[in-house]
């Protein structure tokens, strides 16, 4: 087995459900290495997986904005719509930049795309 494919069983031994975004930050690898490796070992049912976890994305001045847990996102989303309150976001928890940029940024929140998950 590859050394990739060996990776993804021990992360998704460790970590449980999880998705490519997850295992590629931890792993070191694309998320198109993952998404690959994992579709094969599902392909060879050593793990199991769905396409049904949706990111949220907002509407903000007419874009669409799918939006990630990654803090550095989000204060760039501050500092792009609302650079008044980008000294004041960088103070802020991730969960509170998500409630600033949802609740006083987005005119809308929107369902997103779905993504993988897998599991074992």
């Amino acid at each position: 087995m590859a050394t990739i494919h060996k990776e993804v069983k021990d992360f998704l031994d460790d970590n449980g459900r999880s998705t490519t975004g997850d295992m590629s930050s931890e792993l070191g690898y694309t998320t198109r290495q993952v998404r690959k490796a994992c579709k094969d070992l599902l392909a060879d049912d050593e793990i199991e997986g769905s396409k049904s976890k949706r990111i949220p994305a907002y509407i903000i001045n007419g874009e669409y904005v799918v939006v990630t847990e990654s803090r550095g996102q989000l204060l760039e989303i501050v500092k792009k719509h609302r650079p008044s309150a980008h000294s004041r976001a960088k103070a802020m928890s991730t969960d509170e930049l998500q409630s600033f940029v949802r609740g006083d940024i987005a005119d809308d929140v929107v369902g997103g795309p779905e993504i993988w998950e897998f599991w074992q």
